[in-house]
């Protein structure tokens, strides 16, 4: 298993992702995929020179052998070890942690019985994807699977961190959210958001 270092820069309402390294020397990796809430990833790898130019937060981290789930760097830390040496840290969350950047403003109401993947895609769509300054470069929503997104409700929400929100509801319906990269072409993609129910 190899982890790719991505560095993600915005143009315009795309993204230009660039693969910065390929790595496969790491001391250990941690992935660990959530249902209810953001996951997390953590990487143990030689503090070398070459290293410490390739992990720099706000990049992104990928595993060749899983395509669905794209880690953001977050903190970098550098632990040393007299006996081997010199030791970076990486540590980040899966790319849907973006969304905790935002705040579900303004109130959002759902009079008539709506499906609640619409709810969400609604609410996405105003604080992430269409809203000038807050808008996400890059960030588009996709597909829901699972006929939990289908169950009908009434709500209104404000002021809410988006991201919690989000995970709120899968846990009160059964489903899941994650954001996965999407090439598009060269090295143009695009962030996807989707909904999904496990098995």
């Amino acid at each position: 298993m190899q982890i790719e270092i991505y560095n993600m820069i915005p143009v315009e309402d795309k993204l230009s992702i660039t693969l910065e390294a390929i790595c496969d020397s790491f001391s250990s990796l941690l992935w660990d995929i959530e249902y209810y809430s953001c996951g997390a990833f953590e990487v143990y790898i030689a503090a070398s020179p070459q290293n410490i130019e390739i992990f720099q937060t706000g990049r992104i981290v990928g595993r060749d052998d899983d395509m669905e789930h794209y880690g953001l760097i977050e903190s970098v830390e550098i632990q040393t070890d007299a006996e081997d040496g010199d030791y970076l840290i990486v540590r980040g969350r899966f790319l849907i942690c973006l969304l905790e950047r935002r705040i579900i403003y303004p109130t959002v109401n759902f009079t008539k019985e709506t499906a609640y993947a619409d709810i969400i895609k609604t609410v996405v769509q105003f604080n992430a994807v269409v809203s000038g300054v807050r808008k996400i470069p890059g960030l588009s929503v996709g597909t829901a699977i699972g006929s939990c997104w289908e169950q009908k409700t009434k709500l209104q929400i404000s002021y809410d961190n988006l991201m919690r929100w989000i995970y709120t509801i899968c846990e009160k319906i059964g489903g899941t959210a994650n954001i996965r990269l999407n090439k598009i072409t060269g090295e143009q993609y695009e962030m996807i958001l989707e909904l999904s129910e496990g098995a």
